[in-house]
C-alpha cells in the first residue's frame, strides 16, 4: 500500500530542519537509514525504495529555497538603532515559539525563517523604543509582492513587538470579513497559541505555536474569528494597558464604526497624561495599507472618515507606529507629506522609512510571468474584433462592461476550456501523488453580486453534464470514449497543454513526478474531479470558504469579484479565468490571486485573460520594478523619503491609482535616452566577492575576444589597447555578468541593455579599449599581476584616487568629482584626417563606433580627505583587496544616433515636484554631496 508521501516529507523536512549544515549526502542518509523506522513508530508505515527516491528530491528542493536578499532599507542617516544594537537584553519568548511554528507547522526551511528573522530585526528597529521615555511618532511602510507572504512577516513582527514591549498592537485587515477572519486565524495560529473565540470565554487550548513553549502564555485578544471588535465584549474584559503584563491584540476591519468604537473604549479606559495622550505604546499595522487608509478628500476638505479614525487612534498614544504593509504602494507615495490635523498630528505618509521585502526563489510573481519572455501559464481570451461573429464568445455572452442585471445563460467556449484544464490539472496532480492540498479555480468576469450567482448557476449546469460524462465515458475501452464530445474535449486540451510535461521522462524524474498518459488521466477522472464545488466570494454570500474545514484538500471553483482580491488567498490556485476592465496598477495587481507559491504544479497553471489586459500588466510590471528599483537607489543615500521625489511610469493608457488618491501627484514627461551620451560608473562595490566578479568577467570577456581578434593599439592617436568591431551581443552579455551599484545613477544595467537591444541595427559593432594608467601591470591571459611589461598581452592599471560614499559601503572614484575618465579616452578607434577647408588634421567623428572603456583600477587614498575612521579603514581595506584583485570600472560612450529624443511619463509625487523645483532655482550651483 502507498505511504502518505506529502506527510512523509513533512514529518522527514522537520526532523531534518534541527540538523547543522545539512546536504543531499545527510538527506539521503537519512531517508535510507532512519526514516522508516520513524515512520514505521508514528504511522505504521513504510517507504518502498521508489517512494524514498521520491521522498528524498521533494526534501532536496524545498530546502533549497532562499531569498536572495537586497538589503532595501530607506531611512534617514540619524536614525538611532536601539533594537539591534541592544537585542540581547530582550527575551525572545514569542518570537522563538512562532520560529518553531513556522519550522513544525509550516515546514518553512531554516534559510527561510533566517530570512524572515533578519527582516523582522530590522524592521523592529525602524519602529520606535517602547521603553523610550520620550514621544514618538513613527511612519513607515513595507513593500511586498502580492499573495508573497506578508502575513507571516507581519506576525513575526508583532511576536518580536510583543516581545520588546509594546502594550498594544491593532491589525487593520482589509475592509472585507473574510479577510479580516482569515486574518485572525493566522495570528491565533502564529501569535496567541489558542483558539481566540474560546479564549473570550476563559478557555484555553494550546494551538499552534503554543505547542512549542513549556510556558502557557497568550497575548490578551479582544477580537476573535467570529467577532470584530465590540464595545459590550471589551467591557466584560475591563482592560486597562497598566494593569496587563502581556500585550492587547487587536485584529479589526477598517470600518468606520469600528474605528470610531475602538478609540471611544480606549480612551475610557485609559489615563493621560499632561500632553492629553495615553502614556503607552501602540503599533498599528495596516495591512493592504493603499486601500480604505488614505484620505482622498481635497485638502480643503476634512479627511475621509476611515482615515480620521486611523490617525486619531495614534494620536491617543505618546509613544506610536504605524507600519504599512502593501504590494501595490502607489496611493501611500502621493499623500501629501506636509498635511498635519488641526492637533499636529502626522499623516501616513511613510515620512520614516520605506522597506522592500525581497521575495524567496520558489515564489512566481509579475516579474516572473510578464516579462521579456513569453510565459507558459498565459492563454489568451479573444479580443472583441474576433469575437463579432462567435455566439459563444464572453464578449457576446457577457461584455465586458454591463449592468447589475446582465445575463450570463451560457458558458463562453473560452471558460469552458478553462474548466477542462481545470479537471485535467487535479487529476494529475493526484497521479503524481500529491492528493491532499488544496486546488482553486478563480472566475473573476463581473463585480455584481447578482451576476456572480448567475454565473454560479450557470456554470453548475455545465460541469453537472460533464461530470456526467466522466462517470459515463471516461472508463469506456476500445476507444469507445471517443464518442463524448466532452471527452473528446479533454483528450485535445491534454494533447495541446499537458502531454508534453505529463510524458517526458527527463521532467518526470527532475520534478519527481511519475510519468502520466491520457489512458491514466481517463481512469482516475472521475475521482479525482467528483468533489469540485463551486462557492461564491462576495459581501453577500453565505459560502462557508474556510479552507481550514477540509483536511484532505478543497478543490473549488471560486466565483466573485472584488471580494477575490485584496489579501485573500486563494489556495493551490491553478487556473485563473480573468475578464475585467479596471484600468488601474494597484486593482489590477491586487485582482493577480495568480501570483504565489506553486511549487511542484506550476506547470499546470494556467491565466486566461484579454491580450488587451496582458499589454496592461506587462506595463505595470515594468512600472512597478522602476518604482523599486528608485527606492533600493536610495536606500545607501542616508535620505528619507521626506526627502528624495518618487515617479511612477505611466507611458501607458492606465491610471496607478484611483485619481482621488492621486491629488498630490504631477504628470511629466523625462528624458529617457541615452544618444550622444557618456555614461561612467564611479561607484563600486567594497566586498571582496563582487571585486573579484567584476574582475574574473572582465578578464574572461577579453579572452573571449583575444581568440576572435587581434588587439590593437594606435598610440598615435590614444595609448589605449583594445578590439575593433565587436558584437553588440558580446557587449550586452559582458555588460550583464558585472555588478555595479545602483548608486551609478546614470548607469543602469538593464536599462543598458535594454537600450542597445532597440538599437541594435545601429549599434550593432563596439570598439573596446582598455584604458592605460601609470600602475601595475596585468597579464591578460593570466589576469596575474606582474612586474614585466614585457609581452603582448600586458594592461596597465589607472592610478585613481578613492574613497567611501558617506553612508554607504561603496567606492567612490575621485571623490566628490565622481569621474572615472580622462578626456582622451574617447579617442580609441577613431582614424585621423584632413580636413577639406581648413587642411587640419583631425578627428573623423562620422561614423563613430560606440565604445565601451575598461579600467582595471589601481586605487589610492590621501587619509585626510577621509574624515570617518569606519570609512578610512574600509577604504584601506579595498587597497588591500585591489592589491591581488584590481578594482573594474566601465564607461560607454553611445554616438549620436540621430533620432529624435524618447520620453516617458511620470507621475510624480510632491516631494520630487518640490526637488525639480530646487533643481530649477539653483541652477548651475555645484552639488556637494559630504
Amino acid at each position: 500500500m502507498a505511504i502518505n508521501i506529502e506527510r512523509a516529507v513533512d514529518f522527514a523536512v522537520t526532523y531534518l530542519s534541527d540538523m547543522n549544515d545539512i546536504d543531499e549526502n545527510k538527506i539521503d542518509d537519512f531517508v535510507d537509514k532512519q526514516m522508516n523506522k520513524l515512520l514505521d513508530i508514528l504511522y505504521k508505515e513504510k517507504a518502498n525504495e521508489i517512494e524514498k527516491t521520491k521522498i528524498k528530491k521533494i526534501i532536496k528542493t524545498r530546502l533549497s529555497h532562499y531569498v536572495l536578499k537586497t538589503d532595501s532599507v530607506l531611512t534617514s542617516n540619524d536614525f538611532k538603532s536601539w533594537f539591534k544594537k541592544d537585542k540581547e537584553k530582550f527575551d525572545f519568548k514569542y518570537w522563538h515559539r512562532y520560529s518553531k511554528y513556522l519550522e513544525y507547522n509550516k515546514h518553512f526551511s531554516k534559510r527561510i525563517i533566517e530570512n524572515i528573522d533578519d527582516v523582522t530585526d530590522e524592521i523592529t528597529d525602524l519602529l520606535g523604543n517602547p521603553q523610550d521615555l520620550s514621544e514618538f511618532q513613527r511612519r513607515g511602510l513595507i513593500i511586498g509582492d502580492v499573495q508573497s507572504g506578508k502575513t507571516a512577516n507581519f506576525i513575526g513582527l508583532m511576536s518580536k513587538a510583543c516581545d520588546v514591549g509594546y502594550k498594544l498592537i491593532v491589525v487593520l485587515a482589509g475592509t472585507e470579513e473574510k479577510l479580516r477572519t482569515q486574518t485572525q486565524s493566522r495570528i491565533d495560529e502564529g501569535l496567541l497559541g489558542t483558539d481566540s473565540d474560546k479564549k473570550l470565554f476563559g478557555e484555553f487550548e494550546r494551538i499552534g505555536c503554543a505547542k512549542y513553549s513549556d510556558d502557557a502564555f497568550s497575548a490578551v485578544n479582544v477580537t476573535s474569528k467570529s467577532r470584530d471588535f465590540k464595545k459590550d465584549i471589551a467591557n466584560t474584559l475591563g482592560l486597562k494597558l497598566n494593569q496587563t503584563q502581556e500585550p492587547i491584540i487587536f485584529v479589526i476591519k477598517k470600518n468606520v464604526t469600528v474605528l470610531k468604537n475602538l478609540n471611544s473604549w480606549i480612551k475610557s479606559l485609559n489615563q493621560t497624561n499632561e500632553n492629553g495622550k495615553i502614556d503607552s505604546s501602540l503599533l498599528l499595522i495596516d495591512d493592504e495599507a493603499d486601500y480604505a487608509s488614505i484620505n482622498t478628500n481635497k485638502p480643503e476638505n476634512d479627511p475621509t472618515k476611515t482615515n480620521e479614525r486611523i490617525v486619531e487612534l495614534l494620536s491617543l498614544f505618546s509613544k506610536n507606529s504605524y507600519i504599512g504593509f502593501t504590494a501595490t504602494p502607489y496611493a501611500n507615495i502621493f499623500i501629501d507629506p506636509d498635511s498635519e490635523d488641526e492637533m499636529g498630528n502626522s499623516n501616513l505618509f511613510p515620512k520614516d522609512y520605506i522597506y522592500c521585502l525581497d521575495s524567496p526563489t520558489n515564489y512566481t510573481g509579475a516579474r516572473n510571468i510578464f516579462n521579456d519572455e513569453p510565459s507558459q501559464l498565459l492563454k489568451t481570451i479573444e479580443s472583441f474584433d474576433e469575437s463579432i461573429n462567435d455566439e459563444y464568445s464572453i464578449h457576446n455572452i457577457l461584455p465586458i462592461s454591463h449592468k447589475k442585471d446582465a445575463n450570463f445563460d451560457e458558458v463562453p467556449s473560452t471558460l469552458k476550456e478553462a474548466i477542462l484544464e481545470f479537471y485535467l490539472g487535479n487529476t494529475i496532480r493526484d497521479l503524481w501523488g500529491d492528493t491532499k492540498s488544496h486546488r482553486t479555480m478563480m472566475i473573476n468576469i463581473s463585480r455584481f453580486v447578482n451576476v456572480h450567482e448567475k454565473i454560479r448557476h450557470t456554470v453548475n449546469k455545465y460541469i453537472n453534464s460533464l461530470s456526467r460524462s466522466i462517470i459515463l465515458n471516461s472508463k469506456l475501452e476500445n476507444g469507445l470514449w471517443q464518442n463524448d464530445p466532452y471527452m473528446m474535449n479533454l483528450y485535445n486540451i491534454y494533447n495541446s497543454e499537458f502531454k508534453k510535461i505529463c510524458e517526458d521522462k527527463q521532467y518526470a524524474e527532475n520534478n519527481t513526478h511519475d510519468i502520466v498518459t491520457w489512458d491514466n488521466i481517463r481512469e482516475h477522472l472521475y475521482e479525482s474531479t467528483a468533489e469540485i464545488v463551486i462557492r461564491v466570494v462576495n459581501q453577500k454570500s453565505k459560502d462557508s470558504f474556510d479552507y481550514d474545514m477540509h483536511k484532505d484538500g478543497l478543490r473549488v471553483i471560486a466565483i466573485g469579484g472584488i471580494g477575490l482580491s485584496r489579501g485573500l488567498t486563494l489556495e493551490g490556485l491553478m487556473v485563473s479565468y480573468f475578464f475585467r476592465n479596471s484600468i488601474a496598477y494597484d486593482t489590477l495587481m491586487q485582482m493577480g490571486r495568480w501570483f504565489g507559491y506553486r511549487e511542484g504544479y506550476l506547470d499546470l497553471c494556467r491565466i486566461w485573460m484579454t491580450d488587451e489586459m496582458q499589454e496592461c500588466y506587462y506595463a505595470i510590471n515594468r512600472a512597478t520594478e522602476e518604482l523599486r528599483e528608485s527606492i533600493i537607489l536610495y536606500k545607501n543615500s542616508g535620505l528619507t523619503p521626506m526627502d528624495f521625489g518618487i515617479k511612477v511610469r505611466t507611458d501607458n493608457n492606465l491610471l496607478i491609482t484611483a485619481r482621488n488618491k492621486m491629488r498630490t501627484a504631477k504628470e511629466e514627461l523625462m528624458e529617457c535616452t541615452l544618444s550622444s551620451k557618456i555614461i561612467e560608473t564611479p561607484f563600486l562595490a567594497s566586498n571582496k566577492e563582487t571585486i573579484a566578479c567584476n574582475f574574473n568577467t572582465t578578464i574572461s570577456f577579453i579572452k573571449q575576444l583575444m581568440l576572435q581578434k587581434s588587439l590593437t593599439c594606435n598610440k598615435a592617436i590614444s595609448s589605449a589597447i583594445g578590439f575593433l568591431n565587436v558584437s553588440f551581443e558580446n557587449i550586452t552579455k559582458y555588460i550583464e555578468k558585472l555588478y555595479l551599484p545602483q548608486a551609478n545613477l546614470e548607469y543602469q544595467n538593464h536599462a543598458l541593455v535594454t537600450f542597445i537591444k532597440e538599437n541594435k541595427d545601429k549599434l550593432s559593432l563596439w570598439d573596446v579599449a582598455l584604458i592605460q594608467g601609470n600602475g601595475e601591470n596585468i597579464d591578460l591571459t593570466t589576469g596575474n599581476i606582474v612586474n614585466s611589461n614585457k609581452g603582448n598581452y600586458i594592461s596597465k592599471m589607472c592610478n585613481r584616487e578613492i574613497d567611501i560614499k558617506p553612508n554607504t559601503e561603496l567606492i567612490r572614484i575621485s571623490g566628490k568629482r565622481r569621474r572615472v575618465g580622462g578626456p582622451s579616452d574617447g579617442l580609441f578607434g577613431l582614424e585621423k584626417k584632413i580636413d577639406a577647408k581648413s587642411q587640419i588634421a583631425c578627428f573623423d567623428t562620422e561614423n563613430r563606433r560606440p565604445l565601451l572603456c575598461i579600467y582595471f583600477i589601481e586605487p589610492r587614498i590621501t587619509e585626510k580627505n577621509i574624515n570617518n575612521e569606519e570609512r578610512l579603514d574600509l577604504a584601506k581595506h579595498v587597497i588591500e583587496i585591489s592589491k591581488i584583485t584590481p578594482l573594474v570600472s566601465i564607461s560607454v560612450g553611445i554616438p549620436n544616433l540621430g533620432k529624435k529624443e524618447k520620453y516617458i511619463k511620470y507621475a510624480i509625487n510632491k516631494i520630487e515636484q518640490g526637488l525639480k523645483q530646487l533643481q530649477f532655482d539653483f541652477e548651475g550651483i555645484e552639488n556637494d554631496d559630504d
